[in-house]
């Protein structure tokens, strides 16, 4: 059974589509604009600084592997529902993998 994309023909391509830095920002970027959320708006959600959360959003670094919980915390910051997380986690997985990639 095909999953669907719990964002797609929203706020920006959801995670089926993200394939590199670059995608997820623009996924995540997306979602919290969906929201009508400012980034230091997410980092207090997330009680985090807020410039380590505006890097996930333009791509600079990627939420520590080590510390799923972060994971987690930004995306129930944006409010992407527990059952679609996965899908969530998995995509920045990819991303993680091909960290020493070559961007086009």
């Amino acid at each position: 059974m095909e999953r669907t994309d719990p964002l797609e023909g929203r706020g920006g391509p959801g995670p089926n589509a993200i394939r590199d830095r670059p995608g997820l920002a623009a996924a995540l970027t997306g979602r919290r604009r969906e929201l009508g959320l400012t980034v230091r708006a997410v980092a207090d959600r997330m009680q985090m600084p807020s410039a380590t959360v505006g890097g996930y959003f333009s791509a600079r670094h990627l939420p520590p592997s080590t510390r799923p919980e972060v994971v987690d915390a930004l995306l129930g910051a944006l409010e992407i529902e527990p059952a679609d997380r996965q899908q969530w986690m998995e995509a920045i997985a990819v991303v993680r993998s091909h960290r020493g990639a070559t961007q086009p």
